[in-house]
């Protein structure tokens, strides 16, 4: 008797530590990553760049690497403006970048050559394809929420409208509702 005793303490403080650690692939953040370039497509090593959220003013700082690349991680879902100064380049603002759950932002920033007084602002249109990841991700807005017919009422049907998602096999259903289950990008349900 003792040693299943043992045992189930071994498998109800293994459970317990599972339970306590955190679900990494559900963080509901997003990331902003790129390079800082000269006009001459040179990599501009050392550039400062202060990143401000545009709804509440929060801002974040970091340098650029020795290669002139850059990254802020676990970025609030929202719009930013993002800033970038180095010795001998005017001060130039990218304004206006969406920050969506699940999305790496890559931005490239090129500065200009002039005095630190002068600024350039550029209105930031980041490109669709993230090149630096292979997951799907989508954001479903309020909108879209408001004006589908739910026949049952249930939110985890919204799973649905998102791009790569099918509903999953008939009669298998998500534990503790009347949900049928779904499928996304091909995985299991």
């Amino acid at each position: 008797m003792q040693l299943s005793k043992q045992k189930l303490r071994f498998l109800t403080t293994l459970l317990l530590v599972c339970a306590a650690s955190p679900v990494v692939g559900q963080v509901p953040t997003g990331s902003l990553m790129g390079s800082v370039y000269d006009r001459t497509g040179a990599l501009v090593p050392g550039a400062q760049l202060v990143l401000s959220d545009t709804a509440t003013n929060v801002l974040r700082a970091t340098t650029a690497s020795p290669q002139g690349s850059y990254e802020f991680l676990q970025l609030r879902p929202g719009t930013y403006d993002l800033s970038v100064e180095a010795n001998g380049f005017r001060h130039t603002v990218e304004r206006q970048i969406v920050v969506n759950v699940g999305m790496a932002v890559h931005l490239e920033v090129t500065i200009e050559l002039g005095e630190m007084k002068e600024t350039v602002e550029v209105k930031a249109d980041p490109p669709v394809i993230e090149p630096d990841k292979t997951s799907i991700g989508a954001a479903v807005d309020p909108r879209s929420m408001q004006n589908l017919p739910f026949q049952d009422r249930q939110f985890l049907n919204l799973a649905l409208i998102v791009p790569g998602t099918i509903p999953g096999s008939p009669g298998a259903r998500v534990a503790f509702t009347p949900v049928e289950t779904f499928t996304v990008a091909g995985m299991r349900n």
